[in-house]
């Protein structure tokens, strides 16, 4: 697994397109760069510099949001220009997009879809709600739910199809929630500084399916999580999905989701990993075929790159559903929006 690029900075964050990957680094004066590179054709494409600390961003058509300390968001396109967008009130610490949304989990313990209808110049606020009196740490959205997690331990999920509903809440990790991924059989899955997995579903009995409580998990915290589709089930209706986790204790894991075997584990990555992101490979017909590249940086500033090969190749490839309407569901009080003659979205 060859080391992709040196970084000046820490790396806080990754995301990435088919094309560009754009890693927040943390300098020590507590600023950031915000570098992009063309990662197929291995080379930085722009660098810009934000005057705050950055944690958090997110891939957002062919360009990216970056979300700051100062509760801003920042748009930015492959040749380095910022666009300011709106104040959110409070430190963005993780972000994540799906269709024309995205949210943002903040320290002081709302969570904020955005729409992201015009690109990421131009950020809009839908909707805004307190889900925890502590920080939100992890933040995931799929195109039924919305779900966050922070260091009050509890993973909160709303539905993106019921107005104003009770969000569900779910405990198991000791300690902070760090990480969460949906899965495409309509689980959510979880990342804790306890350094286990856990698998939830959205209704029913809240009870978890634990993975690495028999000491296969992270010695550390999990610093990020992704789901990888293998494309499709296999004709005996299993499948070869996985979960990737990086850790604290600078291991990579491979999680099968059809069995409870222990994970595939990848170390000696040059220190504590601090940032993950994944990117799928498409075919014509904007398909996904299993194949993609993982993406994840350490904190002596490098971003390590894993190609991953379709589990099922010759299995037909699951087309990507089209982007839902604006999830309305997560505010009590929408802004700028009526709150009788919505929708069902």
């Amino acid at each position: 697994m060859p080391v992709f690029l040196g970084h000046a900075e820490t790396p806080r964050a990754l995301a990435a397109t088919q094309r560009l990957l754009c890693v927040v680094g943390e300098r020590e004066r507590g600023d950031s760069a915000i570098t992009v590179f063309d990662w197929v054709a291995n080379k930085p494409k722009s660098t810009a510099s934000l005057p705050v600390a950055a944690r958090a961003v997110v891939a957002v058509g062919t360009g990216f949001v970056v979300g700051a300390d100062d509760g801003f968001l920042r748009g930015i396109n492959e040749e380095g220009v910022v666009t300011m967008g709106p104040n959110l009130g409070a430190a963005v610490l993780a972000l994540a997009a799906q269709g024309k949304h995205l949210i943002a989990a903040l320290a002081d313990g709302h969570a904020v879809v955005v729409s992201t209808s015009e690109g990421a110049a131009g950020l809009a606020v839908v909707s805004k709600r307190q889900l925890s009196e502590r920080r939100l740490r992890a933040a995931a959205i799929s195109e039924t739910h919305i779900a966050v997690a922070g260091d009050d331990g509890v993973v909160t999920s709303v539905s993106r199809t019921v107005l104003d509903e009770t969000p569900r809440k779910v405990m198991g990790h000791e300690g902070s929630v760090t990480a969460l991924a949906f899965i495409r059989d309509g689980r959510l899955a979880s990342g804790g500084d306890d350094g286990t997995l856990r698998l939830w579903y959205l209704t029913g009995a809240p009870d978890a399916e634990v993975r690495g409580a028999d000491k296969s998990g992270h010695d550390g915290g999990v610093r990020g999580l992704v789901f990888v589709s293998s494309g499709a089930a296999a004709t005996d209706g299993t499948t070869e999905d996985r979960l990737y986790s990086v850790g604290a204790d600078g291991t990579l894991k491979g999680w099968r989701l059809e069995d409870k075997k222990k994970p595939r584990t990848v170390d000696e990555l040059g220190g504590q990993l601090t940032a993950m992101c994944v990117v799928c490979k498409l075919e014509k017909g904007d398909k996904a075929t299993g194949a993609g590249t993982l993406f994840f940086s350490n904190v002596h500033g490098r971003v390590h790159r894993r190609t991953l090969a379709n589990p099922i190749p010759q299995a037909p490839a699951l087309a990507r559903k089209p982007a839902e309407p604006v999830p309305q569901a997560l505010l009590d009080g929408r802004i700028g929006q009526p709150r009788n003659g919505i929708k069902r979205l």
